[in-house]
């Protein structure tokens, strides 16, 4: 299945390029881990107002059923 890398995806895998790079300097490596936090952060905002605006269209018992399938809290 191909598809597009996320945000959060992406940064990880610059990270992860860097690691492996021994001739990365630590404000490099702290820098990228900043921009994945926020990634990471901005990723769960979202999450949160897409979950949101479900419930506004969703009956009582599509929410009871998202809940138990983990899709929504």
């Amino acid at each position: 299945m191909n598809r597009e890398l996320t945000e959060v995806e992406k940064i990880q895998a610059e990270l992860q390029t860097l690691l492996e790079n021994t001739a990365a300097t630590p404000e490099q490596i702290k820098q990228q881990v900043t921009k994945l936090r926020a990634a990471r952060e901005k990723a769960k905002q979202d999450l949160a107002k897409a979950q949101q605006d479900l419930r506004q269209v969703l009956t009582v018992r599509q929410e009871a059923q998202l809940i138990l399938m983990g899709m929504l809290d």
